[in-house]
């Protein structure tokens, strides 16, 4: 990597902090790499320096971020030592809180590693002022007959417990609804126990039942995940503003590696309704994890998160999610995939159409919209989504003779034109190949079907859609050698173009698909 970038904004006091760091000077990423920025910042590194930073951040304004929020950063490398492994976790008894309660000395730590011992303690601290401060009490008189003769009574003052009131129990609370949270179980079922003044061991009760004797003994993912939020809790509580509920927890937290050690129900299913908890935290997340991103998405909806992909820092969806990608290549290539394709094209009573994509479903039913509405199409095949070329060769792979011979429909497997393969059937199975604009600069993919002014249409939308390398030339052996220029659809935007073209298109962006549409109408009318 030549070079690195960053720049983060404080929206609540209008600072900014900016740094530059170079592999080398700037005079030779410019005369050896031909690098160039707009950015100001960019011309204000001097050409025989490597780095540059500029801060508007004062102390005051650092003060005042730190002492009225939360601030936490999680590193990859946080890790809480399991009962098994530790014997001291098992038998250490927890301790109170060693404050300093100096002047200009934190209590806090904005790094945490291992934390949960000390999470327990601030947790043993906060049991403490509930049960001793904020115990709330009152006498009632209750009427005692002293003379049976002459019913005379008297009144004798009964104390009675009333509960709990004030900011410990407020966090304590709070506390309950996030453990219960993890657990996913109803408010109300789980509750911290604490064990007498020889055993002062933190577990967790079930039903008032003793159901985790010791916090050591929970899975490493629910332990990193309840001392996670403990620590924004217990950071904001330290802090000098005032907690009434998990809503007034503010700052930010940086989470490196978040599904660290959590398997995929905590990371789809726990973990984005755990960060719910905290609406007025910006979290900032690294992940690898698809599933992690999927339960934000149900959870947060398309719009309720951003997804940056790096090191480009490029806004995705989650369906373009490298790792997504990934996951789904591997989860077609499994035998029970394949499998349940089989049985879809067995089973089918309509001649049944594969493509590669669900783009390719969407232009080419919008085509028959447009153009074929009076055959009614859609009532006589089926057009199905193989999820890629290689799913479109292992079916036609899987289709042997004895399978070929027990389906009640044909099937056409449909490739796009930037796919070698040559036209072939056996039995009721067929493939063919798209044919090619080639009149169109793009060359890849069922985009190959949109003609140059939807091309260009879609570039004046939003830049983003189409990718632009300009004509160059090289030398190639002493031969001056011209390269044109070229436009190709951006990978990550694809879904996009789609549903632009989709809920935009006019019916000439839509001219390209009808050879595709005649193509499935010719294999219809086969006998």
């Amino acid at each position: 990597m030549l070079y690195s970038r960053s720049k983060v904004e404080f929206t609540t006091n209008n600072s900014i902090v900016i740094e530059w760091q170079l592999a080398y000077k700037k005079e030779t990423l410019v005369k050896n790499y031909g690098l160039s920025f707009t950015e100001p910042e960019w011309a204000n590194i001097h050409n025989d320096e490597a780095s540059y930073f500029k801060s508007s951040f004062s102390s005051d304004s650092a003060k005042n971020l730190i002492n009225n929020g939360c601030i936490q950063y999680f590193p990859s490398n946080r890790f809480e030592e399991p009962a098994w492994l530790n014997i001291d976790s098992l038998t250490s008894t927890v301790d109170y809180m060693d404050l300093k309660n100096m002047s200009r000395f934190s209590e806090r730590s904005i790094v945490s590693l291992s934390t949960l011992k000390n999470s327990q303690k601030w947790l043993l601290e906060i049991l403490l002022d509930r049960h001793t401060l904020e115990i709330q009490s009152g006498k009632f008189p209750i009427p005692v007959i002293v003379n049976n003769e002459n019913s005379e009574t008297m009144n004798i003052p009964l104390t009675l417990f009333l509960g709990y009131n004030g900011q410990a129990t407020q966090i304590y609370d709070e506390i309950l609804k996030l453990l219960n949270q993890l657990f996913n179980v109803p408010q109300g079922t789980l509750k911290f126990g604490l064990g007498n003044r020889r055993s002062r061991e933190l577990s967790i009760m079930k039903n008032n039942v003793s159901w985790i004797p010791n916090l050591f003994q929970l899975s490493s993912g629910e332990t990193l995940l309840l001392d996670l939020f403990l620590c924004i809790i217990k950071d904001f509580d330290l802090s000098n503003s005032n907690f009434t509920g998990l809503s007034d927890i503010n700052g930010i937290v940086l989470i490196d590696e978040i599904d660290l050690h959590l398997h995929i129900n905590l990371q789809k299913n726990i973990l984005p309704p755990l960060i719910k908890l905290f609406p007025k935290v910006q979290f900032i997340i690294t992940t690898h994890s698809p599933m992690f991103l999927l339960g934000m998405q149900k959870e947060f909806g398309t719009n309720g998160f951003d997804i940056l992909e790096m090191p480009s820092a490029e806004s995705i969806s989650v369906e373009n999610f490298t790792e997504f990608q990934d996951l789904f290549s591997i989860i077609r290539e499994t035998k029970t995939y394949l499998n349940n394709l089989s049985a879809e094209i067995q089973k089918s009573q309509l001649p049944i159409v594969f493509v590669e994509g669900d783009y390719d479903v969407k232009y080419l039913n919008k085509t028959i919209e447009l153009f074929y509405s009076e055959r009614d199409l859609y009532s006589k095949f089926k057009l199905l989504d193989a999820e890629g070329f290689g799913n479109l060769n292992n079916i036609w792979k899987s289709m042997d003779s004895k399978i070929v011979n027990t389906l009640s429909a044909n099937v056409l497997l449909l490739y796009d034109c930037d796919i070698s393969k040559q036209d072939s059937s056996k039995g009721k199975i067929s493939r063919k190949t798209i044919p090619t604009n080639s009149n169109n600069i793009i060359e890849k993919g069922i985009e190959n079907l949109l003609s140059d002014i939807t091309i260009n249409k879609l570039q004046e939308t939003n830049p983003k859609f189409i990718d632009i390398t300009a004509a160059t030339s090289k030398i190639e052996r002493g031969d001056k050698k011209d390269i044109p220029g070229k436009k190709e659809i951006n990978k990550d935007e694809k879904k996009n173009i789609c549903e632009w073209l989709y809920q935009n298109g006019e019916s000439s962006d839509f001219e390209g698909f009808k050879i595709v549409v005649d193509i499935i109408i010719e294999f219809l009318d086969q006998k």
